[in-house]
């Protein structure tokens, strides 16, 4: 019609496909990755995000091409190239690894010029974790005595365990900071050299957030998936003393105080608590594994 075309009882997608227009964004397999794309002159800006609960590897295609793909991470403040990708059609496809419910930037802001795609020794993308030893046995927690209930508030867990399992109230509907206390010896493993290998801690899964501590050194906070944290340059072969904060929510104590007098509570709020409100899982949950990233 004069100028244009007029479609009818055809779908978008098979119009834009028809016409040699590619998805502005697409991923391999069954996984919700949704997305945002911000331009600007010479910038693309995508925002990814899993909705899915568990980790998920995609191989995920941008309408975009002749530009270095960058992976913008969110949580860290970091910034990387991400070497291993290829074009094709006017598109990039890139390998990604989303942790659950994790989210990422891919940026594309610096031309490829002549660069040579797909050599060999290129980075991985993204690392892969190799189980070195699991942290087992008793460990030393003490809850912090301003919000406990109790006449001691240092306890020894045979295994790492839930919170609201535990048999003791105090510790059941306690909610604040409590510290994992605990010394483990790390036996020298041919396959893992220490000098060379990026050595972490996976703490498994933590309700809620974690500070980790490891022969005296501060390794920072994590309060989402993955609770890692690097540890080279802290973990030695031999014995290693490991602490480790965690912090829950407030709903626990707020559902133990709803069943106490008035004048015995700690906290208050304006929303109705009662003993019978189920409880938020709480603690260092596990496992706790030494880690080599290749």
């Amino acid at each position: 019609m004069g100028k244009g075309r007029v479609f009818w009882g055809k779908p978008l997608r098979e119009i834009l496909l028809a016409d040699g227009v590619s998805p502005d964004f697409q991923h391999s397999g069954d996984a919700f990755i949704d997305f945002i794309h911000r331009s600007t002159v010479d910038t693309d800006f995508y925002f990814l995000a899993n909705r899915k609960g568990g980790a998920e590897t995609v191989e995920a295609t941008f309408r975009v091409s002749d530009r270095q793909p960058e992976l913008w991470d969110p949580v860290t403040g970091t910034m990387r190239v991400l070497q291993q990708y290829s074009t094709t059609n006017g598109c990039t496809t890139v390998s990604l690894t989303f942790e659950s419910y994790g989210s990422m930037f891919v940026v594309f802001r610096k031309e490829t010029g002549n660069l040579k795609l797909e050599t060999g020794n290129l980075k991985k993308n993204f690392m892969n974790f190799k189980s070195v030893q699991e942290i087992t046995g008793p460990w030393t927690v003490q809850f912090d005595p301003k919000w406990y209930y109790g006449p001691s508030n240092s306890h020894v867990f045979a295994t790492l365990e839930d919170w609201t399992k535990r048999p003791e109230e105090a510790i059941k509907y306690f909610s604040g900071t409590a510290t994992y206390k605990k010394e483990f010896e790390l036996s020298q493993v041919s396959s893992f050299k220490f000098q060379v290998s990026n050595c972490f801690l996976d703490l498994g899964v933590v309700k809620e957030t974690a500070r980790v501590k490891l022969n005296g050194k501060d390794l920072g906070v994590v309060w989402c998936a993955p609770w890692r944290v690097e540890i080279t340059g802290a973990v030695k072969v031999g014995v290693n003393a490991l602490e480790i904060e965690v912090v829950n929510l407030w709903p626990n104590r707020l559902i133990g105080d709803a069943a106490l007098p008035e004048a015995q509570r700690k906290t208050r709020t304006n929303i109705d608590f009662n003993k019978a409100d189920p409880l938020l899982s709480s603690g260092l949950l596990g496992p706790v594994r030494v880690m080599a990233a290749e």
